[in-house]
């Protein structure tokens, strides 16, 4: 009788053996989760590790054809899906979904999850439309493929046809819009906080720092948020915030001034809050002297408001800062009296138009409401306090659909009064 080779094998799950436990050439298998190692000799006579040499799982297969049924089970040709989104939803890791020939318009995006393929039966019949233009049409997470599939739709509206999946813990993609203008503005943060801290703004006299270590402290912290923003948790934040404190657990601040280094971030913050919303900053007042409003004429549907100001001093794209222009607007009790702007959003504005010496016009973002402007208010030109970085504002950015931001709008959508 032949004898029986037996395998080195473990009963315990999750058990991987030790490289003293096999020679080399040796195997041995999990019985609870179905691997199977071996011992590598790599390099060659220098060093071993234990290595897993198992093929990914069989998954499912799931079928769609144009004489599907959604409400049906989608596991054989004859009882197949009707969209692929309906099967890109039932399908988990090392699933497949075959398509059939047709043309199939789909509610996209069509989310995958990881390890899942999508294998078409005929390239040329094959083909996916999106419903939606405007979305990418499928998104694919890690490990996952999309083969022998056509694309049909309307080109350059700013989607893909084929991307990865967004990130976990990311709820939609103004966090990465985010991160994306804190990056492209990180210097203009950094060199413009410590521009304040060291200006007769903040103390009087002005104190001196180490501007060069301040400025790198605080490009290393938005780093960290734009990190976390883009992949969820909060990892790299409370590294950060942990390196400011000694072993003792006092905060390290900067050297004789204790609130400073709170201070700086504190400031650096309202930068980055304008920064993301692709608002403009400007920190201080100019040398022009402030001038009082007399009017305000506000266009609800092109959110562009039109100022008077006697001798005002501003150029096209200057910044100006309004304060306590009051409007009145209809509201729930009748009509009202308000202020603008409320500050929500900072007070200040790029100028679209300079009309004459007496009036220009900003944009503060279009509503459904009349405002009526009644009395008071002032206007001011304002700068940074430094040249070295300019701010970026990204002109193509898409409308915030919680707070009406794009690339012009400094107010809300409704021009919060």
């Amino acid at each position: 009788m032949a004898s029986k080779i037996q395998l080195r094998r473990s009963t315990v799950a999750g058990r991987i053996p030790d490289a003293s436990a096999l020679a080399l050439g040796e195997l041995a298998v999990n019985l609870p989760d179905g691997k199977v190692f071996l011992k590598q000799d790599y390099p060659v006579g220098v060093g071993t590790r234990i290595i897993s040499i198992n093929a990914n799982p069989v998954g499912n297969t799931f079928y769609v054809n144009k004489n599907g049924d959604d409400n049906d089970t989608g596991t054989s040709e004859d009882r197949a899906f009707l969209t692929v989104k309906k099967a890109a939803g039932i399908a988990t890791a090392y699933d497949t979904i075959v398509v059939a020939a047709g043309t199939f318009v789909e509610d996209n995006p069509i989310v995958l999850k990881d390890w899942v393929t999508i294998i078409g039966g005929d390239i040329r019949n094959c083909e996916i439309s999106p419903a939606n233009p405007d979305e990418d049409l499928i998104q694919l997470g890690q490990g996952g493929t999309v083969q022998d599939l056509s694309f049909v739709g309307v080109a350059d509206t700013g989607s893909a046809i084929i991307t990865y999946r967004p990130l976990v813990g990311v709820a939609s993609d103004r966090y990465f819009d985010a991160a994306r203008l804190i990056r492209a503005n990180i210097n203009f943060i950094a060199n413009e906080t410590v521009g304040y801290i060291t200006s007769t703004d903040y103390k009087n006299p002005a104190i001196d720092i180490d501007s060069t270590n301040c400025r790198d402290d605080i490009k290393d912290v938005y780093r960290a948020i734009c990190h976390d923003i883009t992949r969820g948790g909060n990892s790299k934040c409370i590294g950060a915030g942990k390196s400011y404190f000694d072993i003792n657990g006092n905060l390290d601040h900067i050297v004789g001034f204790g609130t400073t280094t709170i201070d700086a971030f504190d400031y650096s913050r309202q930068i980055a809050r304008a920064v993301i919303n692709n608002a403009v900053w400007a920190g201080t007042a100019s040398t022009f002297a402030q001038t009082n409003v007399t009017n305000a004429v506000y266009g609800k549907a092109s959110g562009i408001l039109t100022v008077t100001s006697f001798s005002h001093g501003l150029d096209v794209r200057d910044v100006v800062k309004l304060e306590n222009l009051q409007f009145s607007c209809p509201g729930g009790s009748g009509i009202t009296t308000t202020f603008f702007p409320d500050g929500t959003f900072g007070y200040n504005f790029p100028v679209k138009k300079v009309i004459n010496d007496n009036q220009f016009e900003v944009v503060v973002g279009a509503s459904t409401i009349t405002h009526t402007y009644q009395t008071g208010g002032t206007a001011r030109k304002q700068k940074n306090y430094q040249t070295e970085f300019l701010q970026t504002r990204d002109e193509s950015i898409q409308r915030d659909p919680v707070t009406g931001f794009n690339d012009a709008v400094n107010g809300c959508a409704n021009v919060v009064s």
